[in-house]
């Protein structure tokens, strides 16, 4: 629903409420005056008192007026010349005997006293309205079996004749006042109907020229151009999109070069086996190696470099375009991790390392993927291996339902500046070492709900994998 039929709706219903609320009141007030008046009419006719009758306090104050059944006026109570007695008697009667048929519910009068009803309470007349010179009276009458007694009459059973009460008050000021407070009422819904179209419009356009700045900024970034400045948006929700985007361009920039340096440096360490095969396959092809078993084995090193190198980008990319549905299964952790360091035994030992076990449990129970994992563990060990002195230290712990696992060992310090990036993919540290087999590694722990974090000082570096255990 549009805002501008939201506020009509909204000043529509004040207008309605308020106009309902005042009628209402108008006929319970007009209800309670003619009832007090005509109240006292009755007790006066029971010949009773009404120093002490209570009556109720309204907005009106009424008059009344006493005709004979001919219609003639036998006591007015206000003079008024705006409605003065004459006027008034030709009024009130014309409307009982031209309109006869509207007071032919008048209550039955009494012949005699003894006639009264029921708890000597007569049921109060109902009004009419009147209208006179462009003002609204509203009037009620009672019939009366009796005698004229000045200003009432009393209930008698000699020289009794027929009497007309006519009760009545003017509804013009409460009317005009009505009518007042509707008219400011509506210029003050249209003065803020307009202020509030105005603030529509102009909201309209702010934000039809920030979403437009914003598309066009989206597209650029999608076209990978030159982004014109969007500093100018006028809502923190579209500021707040735009930054997004912003980090997102970032991302993927940096990934983009990343990749391109990544790209470079495989291109590199796939360029330098390939050199060594083709120059040992030459040699051997033209018979210019004497030893060609050695050969042979250069070739067959070079190609294993090469297998291992294309695998990890292999792994990289399934871990990149499924988001790896693993295929988990119940094993034993601990088992695991002596199967990865006995795989790496030999390669340990030709450096002088000896691996450390120290687990505090000998079984601990995880659901994993044996090979992902294993390859994850075995990346790690792998780099330990390569800059460790002595040996390598592999400690487990338990903490509530995490399994944390700390591999340290006594090799030289990470450098400062390449700490933060040791997880990256294709990050290329000072040693010139091409890091792709950590990121894998923390890509597949964090697949399996964990998470891998390093610390490096100048006595040791350890990292801490952290694992959910069944």
């Amino acid at each position: 629903m549009q805002p501008l039929s939201v506020i009509f709706l909204a000043f529509l219903g004040i207008f309605l409420a308020f106009n309902l609320a005042i009628r209402y009141f108008m006929a319970e007030q007009t209800e309670q005056a003619l009832a007090d008046q005509f109240s006292r009419f009755d007790a006066l006719y029971q010949g009773q008192t009404t120093a002490n009758q209570q009556t109720t306090q309204t907005i009106f104050t009424t008059l009344y007026v006493i005709a004979d059944s001919q219609g003639k006026v036998q006591y007015a109570s206000g003079n008024d010349d705006a409605f003065s007695d004459d006027t008034l008697s030709d009024d009130l009667t014309d409307q009982l005997y031209e309109d006869s048929h509207q007071w032919n519910d008048l209550p039955e009068v009494p012949d005699s006293p003894d006639d009264l009803p029921e708890g000597n309470v007569f049921e109060p007349p109902k009004a009419r309205t009147i209208s006179r010179n462009g003002e609204n009276y509203a009037v009620a009458v009672r019939s009366y079996q009796g005698k004229l007694m000045g200003n009432y009459i009393a209930a008698s059973d000699n020289d009794s004749q027929t009497y007309y009460v006519f009760v009545y008050f003017s509804v013009a000021p409460i009317t005009s006042l009505t009518k007042a407070i509707n008219t400011y009422l509506a210029l003050l819904m249209l003065a803020i109907g307009t202020l509030a179209a105005l603030r529509i419009f102009l909201t309209s356009r702010k934000l039809n020229a920030s979403f437009q700045s914003l598309k066009t900024y989206i597209i650029q970034v999608g076209k990978r151009q030159k982004t014109e400045n969007t500093s100018h948006l006028a809502y923190r929700e579209f500021t707040e999109v735009r930054e997004s985007i912003e980090q997102m361009d970032h991302m993927i920039a940096q990934n983009q070069t990343s990749q391109q340096i990544f790209f470079q440096n495989a291109s590199h360490e796939l360029r330098t086996p390939l050199m060594s095969i083709q120059g040992y396959a030459e040699g051997i092809s033209e018979g210019v190696l004497s030893d060609t078993q050695a050969a042979a084995q250069v070739i067959l090193d070079e190609s294993q470099k090469m297998k291992l190198l294309v695998d990890d980008i292999l792994t990289l990319s399934r871990l990149e375009t499924i988001q790896t549905a693993l295929n988990k299964e119940s094993l034993d952790l601990v088992d695991l991790i002596y199967d990865v360091t006995w795989q790496l035994q030999q390669q340990a030992q030709d450096k002088g390392v000896r691996f450390h076990h120290d687990f505090a449990q000998a079984h601990v129970d995880i659901r994993a993927d044996e090979s992902l994992l294993s390859r994850a563990l075995t990346n790690i060990l792998t780099n330990a291996v390569r800059y460790a002195k002595t040996g390598i230290w592999l400690k487990t712990k338990v903490q509530d339902d995490r399994l944390l696992l700390a591999i340290s060992n006594d090799g030289p310090s990470i450098p400062d500046q390449d700490l933060p990036h040791l997880f990256e993919r294709f990050y290329k540290g000072q040693e010139g070492n091409f890091g792709i087999g950590l990121a894998m590694a923390r890509d597949i722990i964090r697949q399996h709900g964990g998470d891998v974090s390093v610390i490096s000082t100048a006595q040791e570096t350890v990292f801490t994998i952290e694992l959910p255990v069944n």
